[in-house]
């Protein structure tokens, strides 16, 4: 089968012709995006655990208030530059060991992180192939680039997402064979762009992009499962 030209959609009335693809694991994202989470949170937990408290100048400065003579003034500014001094020291003096910790922790985070948001794009680049014999508005290869352009790439993840739910619920209820297929909410995925560009709710938003991530998961291994063309 000859996948139609890009922007066209092959004929309604027959089967749809899916294309060859890999299966992608849900599980294995998830995973790997909850792991660099939480080590990136022990990093940070052991870099301010291993630094040093900020020192207490309460007394000092009590002293300093009660202050009558110029040898009491000096006396209590002595006092709060001694202890300057020891935090100084002690801010250069460091935790080695903590700060070590602290950085193996770090770099296996951003390492697991790195993965995992590759393989949030491969996930992305899968759900568009499918999407191209049913007359896609972009191609996978656009649908993943333009997500790394400043500012535009806001707008386009609405587009590649939530637009992507819309096409494939569309291209699933115009061919017999999708019909057993996933469906795809685009207002949920509407919902978790909006809560993860919005501070306060991000927390949400990134519960509801899972459930969305699980959603194109199931339909790419669904399409994986029963493909009919290569592409």
């Amino acid at each position: 089968y000859a996948s139609p030209a890009f922007g066209q959609a092959a004929a309604t009335g027959g089967p749809y012709p899916i294309p060859h693809l890999k299966k992608t694991s849900f599980t294995l994202w998830l995973g790997t995006y909850l792991a660099s989470l939480i080590l990136l949170g022990i990093a940070a937990a052991t870099f301010i655990a291993s630094a040093p408290g900020l020192p207490d100048y309460t007394e000092e400065n009590r002293q300093m208030a009660q202050a009558e003579t110029e040898q009491e003034i000096r006396e209590a500014q002595e006092a709060i530059n001694r202890k300057t001094e020891e935090f100084s020291k002690d801010i250069s003096e460091g935790n080695p060991a903590g700060l070590g910790a602290g950085m193996v922790t770090l770099f296996l985070g951003w390492a697991i992180s790195f993965f995992a948001m590759i393989y949030a794009y491969i996930i992305l680049y899968r759900a568009w192939c499918i999407l191209q014999p049913g007359g896609a508005r972009t191609t996978p290869v656009l649908a993943v680039v333009f997500c790394f352009i400043p500012l535009f790439n806001i707008y386009w993840f609405f587009n590649v997402y939530a637009g992507w739910a819309t096409d494939w619920n569309r291209i699933r209820s115009s061919y017999p064979n999708l019909q057993s297929a996933p469906q795809a909410s685009s207002g949920l995925f509407i919902a978790s762009l909006i809560c993860m560009i919005t501070i306060i709710l991000m927390p949400i938003g990134i519960i509801l992009f899972m459930i969305c991530k699980k959603q194109m998961c199931d339909t790419i291994n669904y399409c994986s499962a029963n493909q009919t063309a290569a592409y």
